[in-house]
Order: structure tokens, then C-alpha cells, then sequence
């Protein structure tokens, strides 16, 4: 069973563990070397964040970093190849719905770079549609890299 929990302190170590797994979730602006460094960015750039656990284990985590009349936006990363998918669309829709209604949103919008099929598909089965291409949005390893923006409206999610 999964359990959905907020941010705590208690939760840096597993999730940089995870995070260690995605050697490029991070774009070139930030600098990402250390644990340290890590919990620097989650007090500076995380706005609101929900963790989810599994067997006592932090699985994942949905957190949003940007929040504006209405709007937030959403990320997400979970641990590689020891989630199934049904756990991860647990955590996600519990993690939209909590959002939505403790930030009185309208939209979630994720920007997701075009080669991440995975998560494009996860968006895709949660409700998210693809709204626009980004062109060359984020820079990884000093290249151009394109994403989409995908959005869910409130009311897509039950709210």
C-alpha cells in the first residue's frame, strides 16, 4: 500500500538517492553536486512537495516550483525499475489532486522534454494533454533540448 506523505526532512537522503539515478534531470542552470547542494534547492526553488512511500521505502516524489494565479508547475521523479506503474499513477493523481486543492489551482502544467517517452506517456494516462512545443527550452550538457508543454485543468481530475 501507498502512503503519500509531505516533504520532511527525513525524506533528502532516499530522494537524492533516487535522484542520483537521472545524472540529467537537472538542466545546466542548476548545479546539482551534492546532497548539500540538493537540500539547498528544495528550501530555495520547492514550493510545495508530496512524497510517496511504499513498504516504509520513499518511492518518489510530485512537487511544484512555480505557482501563479492559478497555475503551478509540477515535476516529478520516482525510483528506476523497483516502481511499477500503477503505484506511480497513485502517487501522481493523489499528488495532483492535493495540489489542486491545497493551492486552489486552475492548471498543472509539466514541461517534459520530447525524448522522455515515459513520462509522456504517464502524463498522457493522468489526463495531461499536450498543449505546445518548447524549442530548444532547456540546455543539457551546454545543447538546446525541446519540450513539450502538457497541461490538466482541475476539473479533469475530479475537482
Amino acid at each position: 500500500m501507498i502512503s503519500i506523505q509531505v516533504l520532511k526532512d527525513r525524506h533528502i537522503t532516499e530522494l537524492w538517492e533516487i535522484i542520483q539515478g537521472y545524472p540529467e534531470y537537472f538542466n545546466d542552470s542548476v548545479k546539482m553536486q551534492s546532497i548539500e547542494d540538493f537540500k539547498s534547492w528544495i528550501n530555495k526553488d520547492v514550493i510545495d512537495c508530496i512524497i510517496g512511500v511504499k513498504n516504509n521505502e520513499v518511492i518518489g516524489c510530485g512537487y511544484i516550483n512555480s505557482l501563479h494565479d492559478g497555475l503551478a508547475e509540477i515535476n516529478i521523479f520516482v525510483k528506476r525499475k523497483s516502481v511499477v506503474l500503477e503505484d506511480i499513477k497513485t502517487v501522481l493523481k493523489i499528488c495532483l489532486i492535493s495540489l489542486f486543492k491545497k493551492h486552489t489551482l486552475k492548471m498543472i502544467y509539466a514541461t517534459v522534454r520530447v525524448d522522455n517517452k515515459a513520462s509522456i506517456r504517464l502524463l498522457h494516462k493522468m489526463g495531461f494533454k499536450i498543449a505546445d512545443v518548447l524549442i530548444g527550452y532547456e540546455q543539457i550538457n551546454g545543447k538546446p533540448v525541446d519540450c513539450y508543454l502538457a497541461t490538466i485543468m482541475a476539473e479533469e481530475v475530479g475537482i
